[in-house]
């Protein structure tokens, strides 16, 4: 009854908000009167029983609106309090998937306010003194590059972005780029902007190469993330296979794992997917990689080689399982606040959440042909904690504070909130931008 009340008149539904009600009833009429448009629904619902209710089922209604196309709704969830930044990324993910282009722009434009124009403004001007040229994001799928890429969105505004989304129309200040965008296409736009522009700390990022870099202008910022492969593998399995290739997996994960054309087909995703993708090698560039053949073979001097760039050009080569220091990391060095790193994780699978069914075989298996992944993964982690240890002591107070932020932020804390409680605790740091040639 409330579900029908909910999708039709708005006289009716009030006469039954006036009665009991249970909470999954309510939580029901908000799903049915986003999927229909209703916004005298929803404006209803906060009035009778407050804005907390409609807001701790927001992320429901922004998903709804967003698979909708439906801008409206979207405007009244975001001009109403429903914070855009914690679901952010999964908004802008279901409009591109369904091509709301609008959406996609007006969610950038929603994340970016967050901290206001001077706050984002002023470090991407600091940064510049330091070294010309983009900030590179190289996003190795299932390393919580979502998440990342949610935090670094926030920190451009849409003129200085070339990421995830063309939006057709807005010209040259609003340039984005999509996932699905090869390499070519991103090196053709970024050498369509004007030189001053390409001297300027424009985002790049994306699912994309090291390949990538040497046909940008010369930047020492690259970042990425990457995880235990052997984790990485799994959440590859039920994040991409179960759903979209189910025939594969009516065996299961161990049965998954001992296909063939899993290990020739796609064994450009689980064999060192992570140094392939950062070795910048044509020969072991997933994205250029033939769907019959067996990927061509990693060596333990490309790890050699990955590192090596790591140490003088990244400014941060973080790990999933360390997400909180490699976030605070990049703030210190770039000089943004730890408020800006404040945010959910994004795309989490539902294995993640704590269903892990892979046996010790299968987990062998992967570690025998991610050999390199794993060398580099350890290599990546001794260097997290090298740059830790040479950033005290201001590293561990920072690392505190960011973590009475997010308790904070858990607690119902507003981004002006933090960023003022932030501000008393460590002021506003300039860009370090060490880099740690050995």
């Amino acid at each position: 009854m409330i579900a029908d009340a909910a999708a039709g008149d708005i006289a009716a539904f009030v006469e039954l908000l006036d009665k009991p009600m249970s909470s999954d009833g309510l939580t029901q009429a908000v799903l049915t009167a986003a999927a229909h448009g209703k916004i005298e629904i929803l404006e209803a619902v906060r009035e009778r029983v407050g804005p907390r209710f409609l807001q701790v089922r927001e992320h429901l209604a922004l998903r709804m609106a967003s698979r909708r196309g439906d801008i409206a709704m979207l405007k009244f969830l975001l001009a109403s309090g429903s914070p855009i930044g914690a679901r952010g990324g999964q908004v802008m993910r279901l409009a591109a998937i369904h091509r709301h282009d609008a959406i996609v722009d007006l969610c950038a434009q929603y994340g970016c306010a967050l901290f206001g124009d001077a706050e984002i403004g002023a470090p991407l001007e600091k940064i510049a003194l330091h070294q010309p040229g983009p900030v590179v994001f190289l996003h190795l799928a299932k390393t919580a590059g979502t998440s990342l890429g949610a935090l670094l969105l926030r920190m451009f505004p849409a003129s200085e972005r070339l990421h995830y989304r063309h939006v057709p129309g807005l010209g040259t200040d609003a340039i984005t780029a999509t996932f699905s965008w090869r390499l070519e296409n991103v090196v053709s736009a970024f050498g369509a902007l004007p030189p001053e522009r390409q001297r300027r700390p424009i985002l790049i990022g994306g699912h994309f190469s090291a390949r990538l870099i040497p046909h940008l202008s010369p930047s020492r910022f690259v970042i990425s993330m990457l995880r235990d492969p052997i984790e990485r593998a799994l959440s590859v399995y039920h994040y991409y296979f179960v759903p979209h290739q189910p025939e594969m997996c009516r065996g299961g994960i161990d049965e998954f794992f001992r296909r063939e054309d899993v290990h020739t087909r796609f064994g450009y995703l689980f064999h060192d997917h992570q140094v392939r993708v950062l070795s910048g090698k044509s020969e072991l560039d997933p994205d250029l990689a033939h769907p019959a053949a067996l990927p061509s073979p990693v060596q333990p001097a490309d790890v050699e080689a990955v590192m090596e760039m790591a140490r003088s050009r990244f400014v941060l080569l973080g790990l999933t399982e360390q997400f909180d220091h490699s976030v605070v990391h990049l703030a210190r060095q770039m000089g943004w606040p730890l408020t800006a790193m404040i945010d959910r994780r994004h795309n989490v699978t539902e294995r993640e959440a704590g269903e892990v069914v892979a046996s010790d075989e299968t987990r062998a298996l992967i570690a025998g042909v991610n050999r390199n992944d794993l060398a580099l993964w350890q290599q990546a982690r001794s260097l997290l904690q090298r740059h830790k240890a040479i950033d005290e002591p201001g590293f561990e107070r920072d690392l505190d504070i960011y973590a009475r932020l997010m308790a904070r932020h858990e607690q119902g804390a507003g981004y002006p909130a933090l960023l003022a409680y932030e501000h008393a605790e460590r002021g506003i740091p300039d860009p370090r931008l060490q880099y740690f040639v050995e």
